[in-house]
């Protein structure tokens, strides 16, 4: 069953719904139903690019762990604790967020298209699912730059995802395995280095 089905581009998306968008305030899950179907790879792209702010990295890592456990069982949409759908974000702060993704997608818009659909949808979002899990652990992990090769990797899977182009998706399932053996490196040989100069 395919999760994302849709024929708008998603710059379109994401440019409409900051258009409907209403109030001073707006809930974090108003968002998610503007997403409707697209809801997975726009809100793990969020959550990568928010993944890149010093201080955050450990909140969006847990949400994209919990996220991961979703897209590997199929969920049709995420199902998000209620204090995360409940955080509000200030409307005129959210829209310029929403324009500037639209407009950095609309520029890859032109090499990314739906293909290889097969890489989309279950069984193969079952794998996916399990790479972005581990991938949101290393994310939440509070050590330095242990959260920048993780959320570049996520980034390049929700893009695939919001464009159901399993090329892209392809290319982030590499990454990811790269990152992850990377950064579960580095965060071994830190808690190695941590311990031996408590030891000594």
């Amino acid at each position: 069953m395919n999760n994302f089905v849709d024929n708008e581009k998603t710059s379109v998306l994401l440019r409409r719904a900051a258009l409907e968008l209403h109030g001073r305030d707006v809930h974090f899950g108003i968002l998610l139903y503007r997403l409707r179907r697209r809801s997975f790879g726009g809100l793990l792209f969020l959550l990568a690019v928010l993944s890149l702010i010093p201080g955050v990295s450990i909140f969006s890592g847990l949400v994209i762990h919990l996220l991961g456990i979703q897209v590997s069982l199929g969920f049709k949409a995420p199902r998000i604790p209620r204090f995360v759908s409940e955080y509000r974000f200030k409307k005129e702060r959210l829209v310029a967020m929403l324009n500037s993704v639209a407009l950095y997608i609309e520029r890859l818009e032109k090499y990314i298209r739906p293909r290889l659909i097969l890489f989309t949808v279950w069984p193969s979002t079952l794998f996916i699912g399990v790479l972005i899990l581990f991938l949101g652990a290393l994310i939440s992990i509070p050590l330095p730059f242990t959260n920048l090769l993780p959320a570049l990797a996520i980034s390049v899977i929700s893009l695939g995802l919001l464009e159901r182009d399993g090329l892209v998706i392809i290319v982030g399932v590499l990454f990811s395995i790269i990152a992850l053996a990377l950064v579960s490196t580095f965060a071994d040989l830190a808690l190695q280095g941590l311990k031996a100069s408590m030891t000594s």
